[in-house]
């Protein structure tokens, strides 16, 4: 698996656990608005930011974490429509934090 290096940041920051939680929320609800209509097919997510998914340094968990846990959740409540796909792509500046972060998700 791959690591960070040493002196590279490995927590998340207040403003972006704040970020973060609010990304939750609303995905939650956006969510359950698309599985919910006819005329959605497919949802794709995308996280271009998506950094490393889980700071050691915190235990946080970053954004493709969360957009994971939510679409389980979701897929959960609204069984009926499980047949309609849900995509996460996750991409960052730096590719091995999206290695680091495929291993969270």
């Amino acid at each position: 698996m791959a690591t960070l290096k040493q002196g590279e940041k490995n927590y998340l920051e207040e403003h972006s656990k704040e970020k973060v939680a609010f990304y939750e929320k609303y995905l939650n609800l956006y969510l359950t608005v698309l599985i919910n209509a006819q005329y959605v097919n497919a949802i794709n997510i995308y996280d271009i930011f998506c950094g490393v998914g889980i700071y050691d340094g915190d235990g946080s968990k970053g954004s493709p974490v969360v957009a994971m846990e939510c679409i389980k959740k979701q897929l959960k409540i609204h069984r009926k429509n499980r047949d309609k796909p849900i995509n996460l792509l996750i991409n960052d500046g730096d590719k091995k934090r999206v290695n680091i972060a495929k291993n969270y998700i």
